[in-house]
């Protein structure tokens, strides 16, 4: 259900637009469309009307406010176009036209600042840093915030000044700066209560609410929900209602109160019978279906899941459709219906690759965009540049020509002219110098993402690789009517995915979450090999591992490569061991057993034609090569083999050493 910073950023944005306006107002706007004969006033109106229409109808906002800006065109009206260019701005940021929402967005700022309207620039600062906050650029949304909340101040906005406040709190809330974040908060609060701002007061409020959800102080964040619910109830908000209700009941569940969940889960539906909103009806059906599978009322959990699938593939909503069939998977494994189980875990697995590919494409498109339009606006800069020199040279003739019987007064204007130029050239110069520096800049930009890019999708190999040898495993004990045993794995291995999806697009995480990870993984290779071998593992107690990083599965390949192809082939019973010490500025990570040795596992290998492809150390091994690409202290490997006494072989030892400044 990760839904709650979408609901935090439409609780800002629908107060910050939707209140500004009723419909007596847009009636009044529009008869002074009827009866107006000033351009400019028809200019406003247009815009106004299309920015009442943001939330509700995308075509009229964008109709509206291709208007106006045709208009200001039209008469030349340049400081008309500023509003109109931010509602296009806001149109494609809707459609998730990122690239194009910056281009308008940009060039509403840039004309805000000529004609120095601060609220123009807080306006465009604000709506910039939404979008460096969707992408994932917390650090640049907070710089845009901040800048736009200095704008507020300065234009005595006090009622938008809140709503940054808000925004700003929200990236501290993302970035786990909780104090920080509970700050700002309280802050906009505190404006929203002087101006006696309901609606805003109840969405701060429900703010600080999941502001505790996140730090897992659910009751106090209930009490905060239940006092928002009460002032929407108090100025008949039902959006703010049902969304409350909504928030009550996920914290009916995280509080392990599955029967107090479905009652206002109930609410929130009957609440929501004219359609008031399909979103909130769907986040409802889930919840509902988590808890009746936590009530163990399966048929009914099925029911409102199979509601909520529908909704989500009508709205072609991937990203939701991922935690319904992950909860469908769950409640048939519960009822002992492996096979449904089954069949939704992997169709959650292809609608994960789905979302995953899609998601990669618009990046890759959204930064081509960037790159396209700071090219275009680079040789249009040049054009003007071609014909300011152009116009400065026809002046120049002119002037010669006007002075040429006065020899001194033309000797003195030649003079004066030649050194003009030269100093418009060398100042054309310079600026065609940063222009080509900008473009470098983004260029080695996009390099940047390529890389990370790179990066995830060697690690979304990781991912299946790991899973389809465990789903082969629980597949194993089905077949062999072992249903303890496959419950028992099938328990350890759901503990095991949720960290993998919780962690599916962090480049890395803490140790303490590795190491927690692969405690899972070895409890579940040890089940799988019927306890073949021990294993331990040993962590230097001067590593604060809960603030070193490490790259996201970087150790289990390795891991599973010592117990399939060392410790499995052995007759005896093996040893794993993972011992994890600090040296100076690097980690240096080993993982030693005491196997048949690679010569003999490449021997058996060879004879077993090669049944097992370790296709996870493949993918680790350009892991490193990408890691390290331009790194002058580099991650590194080493694989030692171990002789014992009598000189046969007695296992593998890897060491990795991974410098801690990279990470």
């Amino acid at each position: 259900m990760r839904h709650f910073y979408l609901f935090f950023f439409q609780i800002s944005l629908l107060l910050l637009t939707s209140t500004a306006y009723s419909f007596d107002k847009i009636d009044s706007l529009r008869n002074v469309l009827l009866t107006t004969k000033s351009d400019t006033v028809r200019i406003t109106a247009l815009t106004e009307i299309g920015y009442f229409y943001w939330s509700s109808s995308l075509d009229s906002l964008l109709k509206y406010n291709q208007a106006a800006f045709q208009l200001a065109e039209d008469i030349n009206f340049e400081k008309g176009k500023m509003r109109p260019l931010l509602g296009l701005g806001i149109y494609h940021w809707q459609k998730g036209e990122y690239g194009l929402a910056r281009e308008k967005y940009m060039l509403s700022l840039t004309l805000s600042k000529k004609y120095k309207n601060l609220k123009g620039i807080a306006d465009a600062y604000y709506n910039i840093g939404i979008l460096h906050s969707e992408e994932g650029d917390f650090p640049q949304a907070m710089n845009y915030f901040l800048n736009g909340l200095t704008f507020y101040e300065k234009a005595g906005e006090k009622g938008r000044q809140a709503h940054m406040l808000n925004s700003i709190a929200i990236i501290h809330q993302k970035e786990k700066r909780f104090e920080k974040s509970l700050q700002y908060f309280t802050q906009a609060l505190a404006i929203f209560q002087q101006v006696k701002d309901l609606p805003n007061i109840a969405g701060t409020i429900s703010n600080i609410g999941s502001l505790y959800f996140d730090q897992k102080q659910y009751e106090k964040a209930r009490e905060q929900y239940i006092k928002a619910l009460d002032l929407f109830k108090k100025i008949d908000n039902k959006k703010g209602m049902i969304l409350s209700i909504n928030f009550l009941g996920y914290c009916g569940l995280k509080m392990s109160k599955p029967s107090q969940a479905v009652t206002y889960y109930v609410e929130a539906i009957k609440l929501n019978e004219k359609l008031i909103s399909e979103k909130f009806l769907l986040t409802s059906h889930i919840g509902l279906g988590e808890a009746y599978r936590n009530l163990k009322k399966y048929e009914q959990s099925v029911y409102h899941y199979n509601f909520a699938t529908s909704m989500a593939k009508s709205n072609n909503l991937k990203p939701t459709l991922l935690s319904i069939y992950q909860g469908l998977s769950d409640v048939y494994a519960d009822m002992g219906d492996f096979k449904k189980a089954y069949s939704y875990k992997t169709i959650y697995h292809q609608t994960k690759d789905s979302v995953y590919n899609e998601e990669n494409s618009k990046k890759i498109a959204d930064l081509q965009a960037s790159f396209d339009i700071a090219k275009k606006q680079s040789e249009i800069d040049l054009i003007k540049r071609d014909r300011q020199i152009q116009t400065l040279a026809f002046n120049k003739q002119k002037l010669i020509n006007y002075f040429s019987l006065a020899g001194l007064a033309f000797l003195m204007i030649i003079s004066g002219v030649t050194l003009n130029r030269y100093q418009l050239k060398k100042k054309s110069n310079k600026l065609l110098s940063i222009q080509n520096q900008e473009i470098n800049d983004q260029k080695k930009q996009i390099e940047f993402f390529n890389k990370q890019l790179r990066l995830q999708a060697l690690k979304a190999q990781m991912d299946p690789h790991f899973i389809f040898n465990s789903l082969s495993a629980i597949q194993h004990f089905i077949l062999i009517n072992d249903g303890e045993s496959s419950l028992a794995y099938l328990t350890k291995f759901s503990k095991l995915i949720r960290q993998i999806l919780e962690n599916a697009h962090n480049r890395q995480l803490c140790l303490h979450d590795e190491i927690v990870f692969l405690e899972y993984y070895l409890q579940l290779e040890k089940l799988r090999f019927h306890d073949r071998f021990d294993y331990q593992i040993q962590v230097d107690k001067s590593i604060d591992a809960y603030r070193t990083q490490i790259p996201t599965l970087l150790l289990q390949p390795y891991l599973e490569n010592a117990i399939v192809h060392g410790i499995t082939h052995k007759e005896a019973k093996g040893n794993v061991a993972l011992i994890i010490e600090k040296r100076e500025k690097h980690l240096l990570c080993v993982i030693e057993d005491d196997g048949v040795g690679r010569e003999k596992a490449a021997e058996l290998k060879r004879l077993k034609a090669n049944l097992h492809k370790s296709r996870g150390m493949i993918v680790n091994k350009e892991r490193l090569e990408i890691i390290n690409e331009g790194m002058a202290d580099k991650v590194s490997l080493h694989i030692i083999d171990l002789v014992a006494s009598t000189g046969e072989a007695a296992g593998t030892r890897v060491e990795i050493q991974i410098p801690v400044e990279i990470y």
